[in-house]
């Protein structure tokens, strides 16, 4: 026999995830909306160049960097790029791409870096502190295989059930 349960959602965890989501938002358009369109080509070109960053160590092959470099080639605007990356390679949770990009390409914007750095700050204690959001497990459990045998790492479950 097996035994069914409901999954308990905690309505305070999802509300303060919300607000994480709309914060990010906000400071994504900031970022965006700094972002000139001159610079559109360079930012293209940085992103090509760094196209296993974008991968990840589990989907960097040749097809796939084939097809990011295609992606990027069709895009026209500040605004596409934007919602390319925002689809596809940055959250909430996952922005340092953007982070870099705004290191990168607008080294003198002080306060774009302070709102991202923030952002971090705000994130970094919210999940070492929020009380269940990041949990110590064996690192086999959750399929993480590049690790020495029995070690323990921090999980964080997000709300698309990425881990």
């Amino acid at each position: 026999t097996s035994i069914y349960a409901l999954p308990v959602k905690d309505v305070c965890i999802l509300d303060e995830i919300y607000e994480f989501q709309w914060e990010f938002s906000d400071i994504l358009n900031k970022t965006k909306d700094a972002f000139k369109p001159k610079l559109l080509s360079k930012v293209i070109d940085y992103l090509e160049t760094h196209v296993h960053a974008l991968l990840g160590p589990n989907k960097n092959n040749e097809a796939a960097m084939q097809g990011v470099k295609e992606e990027l080639h069709n895009i026209e605007s500040i605004k596409d790029l934007f919602m390319v990356l925002q689809r596809k390679y940055i959250s909430w949770f996952n922005y340092e791409l953007i982070v870099k990009l705004v290191d990168v390409f607008l080294p003198n914007n002080r306060s774009l870096k302070r709102t991202w750095s923030d952002y971090k700050e705000k994130l970094k204690d919210y999940l070492l502190n929020s009380g269940g959001l990041l949990t110590d497990a064996d690192a086999l459990e959750f399929g993480i295989t590049d690790v020495p045998p029995g070690t323990r790492v921090m999980i964080a479950k997000v709300d698309r059930d990425d881990y």
